[in-house]
């Protein structure tokens, strides 16, 4: 009896094992908090909580965090609106971009408004030649501007999801109850609409809270220098260029206890909302004259702020300026100098970083799935060892910094001095505890909705564990399975930070191939390395549209 029930915990304790792994590194950064000269004690946190300009960072960063998504959530009220209550071409594909968002590296954010928002930039351009003036009329980078600018760009169709998931699921009954009361449109959406989505939009500002406060490459490039700076920026330089790992530890623990709140609530917010699939909901209708004109408002603004930086930055790829004083000429020059044989941005740059790119993603999927579906598996058996602290370690990275990871990961590669193995394996674990929390609930909620009668039947008619598993369960999730590894695949491909604290110089990847070319002002360059990072996110971005509509 014994020894089944040790054989049953193997798994269970496995899993808890290999999550400490990944967590080992955080703790040695927060353990350096409570040191200074090798000596324990509060000192470093005595240091951050009297000193001003701590206290102005920490200010900061909690202000644009919290002014990015409430101005997200804003944006994605009217648009979610207008997707809920009316029926038009395209509605399906506007819907799917979406997801976009979730695979969409961040460099790319910051490249594309600078070509689009710049004093040189598309749209002044534009007003430029239409007002014939010869200064720039907006001055938007490298200010808090672009920083909120940017980060309402990147995280407004996150919160439309959020709401139209919800909305478009509300009972129709509801509202024909208001309507029959007498209720007006304002008095229904007051006292109908809102509560019922009031969980839903704070989980939405949660977690785009949490994105924004841990935001890197846009606060790094569009900041303007340290005016503008963050905590997580902060860390990052404390760190990587002064070496105080004490003083840049006990940062990352009062960012670290910040984002765990945030999570707190976020799952608290999330387990408060209904589950409303089984009821009758609303019926958008077809669009009207009157409806008509805010649609094409929408889209007209939603192709100018959402459509144009990625849309500028693809075509300035195509844009060669012989001289100061030439106009530009449509050209392949920088595709061209990308893959020519010589030169710093030359092709032996060019594969090597997209090498490097799918080396680190090839191998960060592998582990992302093995580890996400074997622990959603575990879950759905009742099999974990300390199921509460399992569910939470595999939730936690969310709320964890990926510069206090990366940091983690090079303190421990600084003392082991094992070379260039390490720092790509450490790159690898890095962007795996990353992916983990996204790819492990979108398996387990997979495996929570498919019919248990299948697998019972199968056990039933003789089928052992391991066979019911391959025929018939793994084929039922295929589709997660493998939106999962594209997510894990393209966030991998994406991320810059791990890769920028981590990898040896000559690990370059996409991602850092186009900020060393923006940091040299080669922007065409940069546009054009950027481009083929775009087709790969565009790639992934259809393969899982695919995956949703069959």
């Amino acid at each position: 009896m014994i020894l089944p029930r040790l054989v049953r915990k193997i798994p269970g304790s496995a899993l808890l094992g290999w999550l400490a792994l990944f967590y080992l590194p955080v703790l040695m950064i927060l353990i350096q908090a409570f040191f200074r000269d090798g000596r324990p004690g509060w000192g470093n946190f005595a240091q951050i909580l009297t000193d001003p300009y701590y206290g102005r960072l920490a200010l900061v960063t909690l202000g644009q965090a919290l002014l990015s998504a409430l101005l997200s959530l804003a944006v994605a009220f009217p648009c979610a609106a207008l997707f809920v209550h009316y029926d038009f071409t395209g509605k399906k594909a506007l819907l799917s971009l979406t997801t976009l968002s979730f695979i969409l590296p961040p460099i790319l954010v910051v490249l594309g408004f600078v070509i689009f928002w710049g004093n040189r930039g598309t749209v002044n351009g534009f007003l430029m030649s239409l007002l014939h003036w010869e200064e720039p009329p907006l001055s938007l980078l490298y200010s808090f501007k672009a920083i909120i600018l940017a980060h309402v760009f990147y995280n407004v169709p996150l919160a439309l999801r959020y709401l139209y998931t919800q909305w478009s699921s509300l009972p129709r009954s509801h509202y024909e109850a208001a309507s029959t009361l007498g209720a007006s449109r304002f008095q229904t959406f007051r006292h109908v609409t809102l509560p019922r989505l009031a969980p839903s939009a704070a989980s939405s500002l949660l977690i785009i809270f949490l994105y924004c406060f841990l935001s890197f490459a846009i606060i790094l490039v569009l900041g303007g220098g340290p005016r503008y700076s963050t905590l997580e920026v902060e860390i990052y330089r404390q760190i990587k260029f002064n070496l105080d790992f004490p003083l840049g530890s006990a940062l990352a623990a009062g960012e670290t206890l910040i984002c765990l709140l945030a999570i707190f609530f976020y799952l608290k917010k999330s387990s408060q909302e209904e589950d409303l699939s089984s009821e009758e909901t609303l019926r958008p209708r077809k669009i009207g004259r009157r409806a008509l004109p805010l649609l094409l408002l929408y889209l007209l603004l939603s192709a100018l702020f959402f459509g144009g930086p990625m849309l500028s930055l693809i075509a300035r790829s195509f844009q060669y300026t012989p001289s100061r004083t030439a106009e530009p000429q449509l050209s392949l020059f920088w595709y061209r100098r990308l893959f020519s044989p010589t030169g710093r941005t030359g092709a032996e740059v060019t594969f090597r970083a997209l090498k490097n790119s799918l080396f680190y993603g090839g191998w960060t999927t592998c582990l992302t799935l093995m580890t996400g579906t074997g622990a959603a598996f575990l879950s759905h058996r009742k099999k974990m060892i300390l199921p509460g602290l399992t569910e939470l370690l595999l939730l936690l990275p969310m709320g964890i910094s990926s510069i206090v990871t990366a940091l983690g990961y090079l303190l421990i590669s600084s003392r082991l001095r094992t070379g260039p193995f390490l720092s790509d394996l450490s790159v690898i674990m890095a962007h795996t505890f990353i992916a983990l929390p996204f790819v492990y609930r979108s398996i387990a909620t997979a495996l929570g909705q498919m019919d248990r009668s299948l697998r019972e039947s199968a056990l039933i008619q003789g089928a052992g564990e391991w066979q019911t598993l391959l025929y018939i369960e793994l084929p039922l999730l295929a589709r997660s399975l493998v939106s999962g590894a594209i997510f894990a695949f393209a966030l991998s491909m994406g991320e810059i930070n791990a890769v920028l604290i981590l990898a040896p110089p000559n690990r370059i990847t996409i991602p850092i191939a186009v900020y060393r070319l923006i940091g040299s002002y080669n922007y065409p360059g940069a546009c054009a390395m950027g481009t083929l990072l775009i087709l790969i996110s565009l790639a992934a971005f259809l393969i899982m549209n695919g995956l949703d509509r069959e």
